[in-house]
């Protein structure tokens, strides 16, 4: 209602004298309300994510797609290690995201050092043909690896080399530092990848 008021007054000079007063208050006031009602239909819903955790996870469709999938990996490998657990994926997408861990990106689309390098020979499959295992494992050292892209034997000597700990997941293997702390091994061993 005041709102009403201070509108009618910021109008006042398109106020013809001797029309009905009670009828022009009320459509400005009829006005207002279908200007609130459209301003609520166009702003987004907004709903904390600090209530939800899961409000992303939530809003990914539930026919179980791969995003959902990473997802909820990314959900387990949080609880499976202690914050500041470093872990290195290939899929930088959902997991980084939802395990709340600092992250390596194996495949480097977020890394410079690997953007730099020229793609490895092979199928042409774009964001998916760069990796360098020496520097994303060998010198930035992640606590955990999930997943290693197209490995090959000297890939895992490298990881053996580097002081890695073959995990065997229920379908695949991961790999932990053997001097990481803040990640539990059993249950690291429980999660069913996505991969």
């Amino acid at each position: 209602m005041q709102e009403t008021y201070a509108r009618a007054f910021r109008s006042w000079r398109s106020y013809q004298p001797g029309t009905n007063l009670r009828a022009w208050l009320l459509r400005i006031l009829t006005n207002l309300n279908i200007d609130r009602g459209r301003r609520t239909q166009r702003a987004p819903q907004m709903q904390p994510l600090e209530a939800n955790d899961y409000y992303l996870y939530d809003k990914l469709s539930a026919d179980g797609t791969i995003a959902r999938i990473y997802a909820r990996y990314g959900v387990a490998l949080r609880e499976a290690t202690a914050p500041g657990t470093t872990i290195a994926v290939v899929w930088a997408g959902a997991t980084p995201y939802f395990d709340h861990r600092p992250s390596v990106d194996l495949l480097g689309k977020s890394d410079t050092v690997i953007a730099h390098e020229p793609p490895h020979p092979g199928v042409l499959y774009p964001g998916h043909m760069k990796w360098d295992y020496a520097h994303s494992i060998g010198r930035l050292r992640p606590d955990v690896v999930t997943e290693l892209w197209r490995p090959t034997p000297a890939d895992l000597a490298l990881l053996r080399s580097a002081g890695y700990v073959r995990v065997r997941q229920r379908s695949t293997d991961a790999y932990v530092r053997r001097n990481a702390r803040g990640v539990d091994r059993v249950r690291l061993a429980h999660l069913t990848a996505p991969f």
